[in-house]
């Protein structure tokens, strides 16, 4: 260990192989012990070449007769050492990779508590750290969404396993509403006992923004702001299926603009898309917000009633929608008029159809009407 023959040291001071200070330090203690009492401390010893290492020694006063000796034992911990250098280094690391990231790192017990919490949450939920601690993830969320939570977390904790792009509602600390997607795995002690979760949460809240407003744009006719054709056969069909369940009725209505070509020939074609709008403005006017209002065509308009008030409800339908077109049309300063022909058709749960097969019978009506207009004119 140090680098000398045992005859070497025979007879030699102790203060040959410590370094002054440990001298020092050692020495002070030792003259502080009473017999019997142990001594723990850690120092540094020097080899015959001159080179140093740690030391961990033990030692105690002890009496031969009347004469003091110190009885010690010295352990090389160089290896113990590196090893602790080497964890506080690595800690060192894992702390500037946690409190670098922009995500919110954390630990909690095995009921959900958190135990630890990265400087992050306040980027993420707007708390400091010790506002988290001791808290649960479901004391920052809705209720709905808490219970929502609270289900899942037992499923996982009964079976421990690893959980990815858990998503999950939370309130900010200034009341809005955060977006966050979970991941952990399960934490066991030497027992192989549950002792917790160590996780980390993204905020995905503009994430999930953006892709509202992809579908959003998917579904969305972009002139007029209705739906578009493959907005509406998916609300539609998502209102057949309730009404089946329910039994209730619904109306469709089917709106041709006619003498969109003529405006597009004379006036131009941006004159016939302000007519397009025109359009879906008066149906607005028209329909309530829950109706399901769509351009499925060029120039072709649908409307269902998902909830008709009345019998017959197609024609007071029809009467409201020319009522509102003729105060449209009388509006100052107009290049042109616009003029509906439309049809209508009853989906009645007692005999269901596809969505196709009510437009089908929709335009049917539309284009009857149509013939009359033209006849009248």
């Amino acid at each position: 260990m140090h680098g000398y023959a045992k005859d070497e040291l025979a007879g030699k001071s102790i203060s040959l192989l410590d370094d002054p200070e440990t001298r020092r330090h050692i020495a002070e203690r030792v003259k502080r012990l009473m017999p019997g009492e142990p001594l723990h401390a850690q120092g540094v010893h020097v080899r015959k070449d001159g080179s140093s290492f740690p030391v961990d020694i033990s030692a105690q006063r002890i009496y031969i007769g009347y004469k003091p000796y110190v009885l010690a034992i010295d352990r090389d911990i160089t290896d113990r050492k590196k090893a602790e250098q080497a964890l506080i280094e690595s800690e060192a690391k894992f702390r500037d990779l946690v409190e670098s990231t922009s995500d919110w790192v954390w630990e909690t017990d095995e009921n959900g508590r958190y135990t630890y919490s990265s400087p992050k949450v306040k980027d993420v939920l707007g708390y400091d750290v010790p506002e988290v601690i001791g808290k649960t993830p479901f004391d920052f969320m809705p209720e709905d969404e808490a219970h929502k939570i609270i289900t899942a977390f037992d499923g996982i904790k009964a079976e421990p396993r690893p959980f990815h792009g858990l998503e999950n509602i939370n309130r900010h600390k200034r009341g809005h509403l955060v977006v966050l997607e979970s991941s952990g795995v399960p934490v066991f002690d030497k027992d192989g006992q549950l002792r917790g979760f160590r996780g980390i949460d993204r905020d995905i809240t503009q994430l999930k923004k953006i892709e509202q407003k992809l579908h959003e744009m998917s579904i969305t006719d972009e002139l007029t702001g209705l739906l578009n054709r493959r907005g509406f056969f998916a609300l539609a069909d998502q209102q057949c299926k309730l009404a089946d369940r329910t039994k209730r009725q619904m109306c469709l209505i089917y709106i041709d603009l006619d003498g969109l070509k003529i405006i597009n020939d004379e006036l131009g074609h941006e004159t016939g898309d302000r007519a397009l709008i025109e359009t879906a403005e008066v149906l607005k006017k028209t329909f309530r917000e829950s109706d399901i209002m769509a351009r499925i065509g060029g120039d072709e308009f649908v409307v269902l009633l998902t909830e008709p008030a009345e019998t017959g409800v197609e024609n007071v339908t029809a009467r409201l929608i020319e009522e509102n077109l003729r105060v449209h049309n009388t509006q100052a300063g107009r290049k042109f008029e616009l003029m509906f022909s439309m049809g209508s058709a009853i989906y009645d749960p007692e005999r269901p159809c596809s969505v196709n097969d009510l437009i089908s019978r929709a335009d049917e009506s539309m284009y009857a009407d149509k013939q009359r207009r033209r006849l009248e004119r």
